[in-house]
């Protein structure tokens, strides 16, 4: 494994060549027996071509894949292959058998459920955890199961449905299966990386033959079904990767989901747009028509596949460049107002009068996919399972979870010691005794009081009194140096009032710590170092007086850096358990650092504009340019 890692550079471009090498030589044999077999597409009422094309290019992708899984084998860590294997085949033989011969839509939704299964039954692409996105996290494994299933339905069709003029399938596939081996080769993850180099590799040669005109042949739904089966594969597992890989990749998860959109923004916006108008002119949104993005584009380029093609895949590119500067800045209300933005652009700038097939409406009951009113019981039993699961995860985000309510174990924790006195602490020492002439010359005439001593937060307190010194010892007037560090407060009062008795009747010593001060950082509301005036402090007081921890803080790891004789304690606690209260740092320190991991968006929010302004203001330009160039 490692020989291969230090070889990538090498291998890499050798496998994309040799898939663009297979499927150049594999083409022009299947269009050649699709020619002599009749395997034809026949143009009808709302093709975009006028002639018989062979259309079962896309076995050129499934047999280049199957060749190409010996050479990559040997990075699937995770065993992915022997899931993806059934379920790649399954949508080849329904893809296949619908280009020939042509497939009931129920069959091939069945047959797209059956290849989801496999995945979704794999624990690699167990999707339980959210990650934060839609502000949720941990989900039910049927939950996760059922999401997995509608992924790969709704890619699939997405893509299929934008195959409908040479090339954009194929330019769309390029810029997913390139996005997302530039993603998992940074997270080193070779298998998924060497997967996408084999699809544009494959996508290339397709392209090749399928803008040609002498030996023109079309991918298919063979081709879109695998296009879009393989994009699910990527998007799912770029969710479900172990925790540990993600360190590596400096980004917020719960803005993964709108990086996946970005690189497939084409499909989807075209396949809710085209649902939307079905629905308003009260069609099924499963009948065919006239309506796609790539229809409006064959009218504004006059018929020509290509710079219609070519202009939406730029389009893609566009979003998917804006989505890559905003979506490691932004939290997810912005990053969801933005993408509401793209969506009402996309229903504004391609606004046309819907087309639909002239015979469909007699035919619309005999067609229809689904019919609503048949299926209202499914589909209210759809909606309610989504309802219930709306219901976030409040665990990571709520204070003591699963308590026990032994209030016998917080109240012996409440019984704590005095402060622990440790050196660079600054003290006074005030004695007092009923011989006021002979105490005076105990004490320090001039030093801060404590009632003026609130300044910490903006670093402007200045104290007069005893430092402990680096030997742990105070020097007092007369008694000379005392060693207290280490020492209670109250077993300091009493080692100091023992060497007093030598000079004075009854000697009172009253110790108190100027400097007794807490620090707190991270993903709070107030961060900052505060002092404690009476010495004894609890961290969800030191919580409180920093404002409470953001939503986006870790409730569950919050750090606590304390300094005992020299060295340096990390605690790491967890603020929604129960076990918080017996923790050797709920009671806090002199000097304790308490620090709330915040959210990655949050920390470079507040910089993004001038470091990235530039840049955003120039993609939004280029995208607003681009599309009123093309709707003039």
């Amino acid at each position: 494994m490692r020989m291969l890692e230090f070889n990538l550079p090498l291998y890499s471009p050798l496998l994309l060549l040799g898939a663009f090498i297979v499927s150049y030589i594999l083409l022009p044999k299947i269009r050649s027996l699709a020619k002599v077999s009749n395997f034809n597409s026949v143009p009808n009422a709302r093709s975009s071509h006028f002639e018989h094309v062979p259309n079962i290019g896309g076995v050129a992708f499934y047999v280049t894949l199957m060749l190409s899984f010996y050479f990559i084998e040997q990075f699937d860590r995770f065993d992915i292959l022997p899931t993806l294997l059934p379920g790649l085949t399954i949508i080849f033989i329904i893809g296949l058998k619908d280009d020939l011969v042509m497939v009931a839509p129920s069959t091939k939704l069945i047959a797209q459920i059956a290849a989801a299964c496999f995945l979704a039954s794999h624990k690699a692409f167990e999707f339980i955890n959210l990650k934060g996105f839609l502000w949720q996290f941990e989900i039910s494994p049927i939950a996760g199961f059922l999401l997995v299933v509608v992924m790969v339905i709704v890619v699939i069709n997405a893509i299929n449905l934008i195959d409908g003029i040479d090339g954009l399938a194929g330019i769309v596939g390029v810029i997913a299966f390139i996005s997302f081996s530039i993603i998992f080769n940074y997270l080193h993850y070779y298998f998924m990386y060497c997967l996408n180099l084999i699809m544009i590799g494959s996508i290339i040669a397709f392209l090749r033959y399928n803008f040609s005109k002498e030996k023109r042949i079309f991918m298919g739904d063979t081709g879109s079904m695998i296009l879009g089966f393989m994009i699910a594969v990527n998007t799912i597992r770029l969710f479900t990767l172990p925790k540990e890989i993600y360190h590596v990749f400096d980004f917020p998860l719960q803005n993964l989901p709108f990086i996946i959109f970005a690189i497939i923004s084409i499909p989807i916006l075209d396949t809710l747009r085209v649902f939307t108008i079905r629905i308003i002119n009260n069609r099924s949104p499963f009948e065919a028509d006239k309506n796609h993005i790539h229809h409006f584009m064959l009218k504004k380029f006059n018929g020509s596949h290509i710079k219609s093609s070519l202009m939406i895949g730029i389009i893609n590119l566009g979003i998917l460049l804006l989505y890559i500067v905003l979506v490691p800045n932004l939290d997810q209300s912005s990053l969801f107002i933005i993408t509401l933005i793209v969506i009402t652009l996309t229903f504004v700038i391609f606004n046309t009068k819907p087309e639909f097939n002239v015979d469909s409406t007699a035919k619309r009951k005999k067609h229809r996919f689904l019919d609503f009113k048949k299926y209202d019981k499914v589909l209210f039993l759809i909606v309610f399972f989504a309802l219930i699961n709306s219901c976030g995860n409040t665990k990571k985000i709520v204070y003591f979870t699963n308590k026990d309510n032994d209030s016998s174990q917080v109240e012996n924790n409440f019984q704590s010691n005095s402060p622990i006195l440790k050196i660079d602490d600054y003290l006074t020492v005030n004695v007092m005794d009923i011989d006021l002439e002979t105490v005076s010359i105990f004490n320090l005439h001039s030093f801060t009081p404590a009632s003026q001593l609130s300044g910490y937060t903006n670093g402007t307190a200045a104290m007069n009194g005893y430092l402990i010194d680096r030997n742990g010892t105070i020097n007092m007037p007369v008694l000379g140096r005392i060693k207290i560090a280490g020492l209670h407060r109250d077993e300091a009062v009493e080692l100091i009032e023992n060497e007093l008795k030598k000079y004075l009747k009854s000697p009172v010593v009253n110790i108190q710590i100027l400097n007794y001060k807490i620090t707190v950082l991270g993903e709070v509301n107030l961060p900052g170092t505060f002092r404690i005036p009476n010495e004894r402090i609890t961290i969800l007081e030191a919580i409180g007086l920093a404002g409470d921890l953001k939503l986006t803080g870790k409730r569950k790891n919050v750090l606590v850096i304390r300094e005992d004789k020299g060295k340096k304690q990390e605690f790491v606690i967890d603020l929604t358990s129960e076990k918080l209260f017996s923790s050797p740092v709920y009671y806090l320190q002199q000097n304790d650092v308490i620090y709330v991991e915040p959210n990655k968006a949050s920390i470079t929010n507040s910089t993004f504009l001038k470091s990235n302004g530039t840049i955003f203001v120039s993609i939004a330009s280029l995208i607003v340019s681009t599309l009123i160039l093309v709707t003039r």
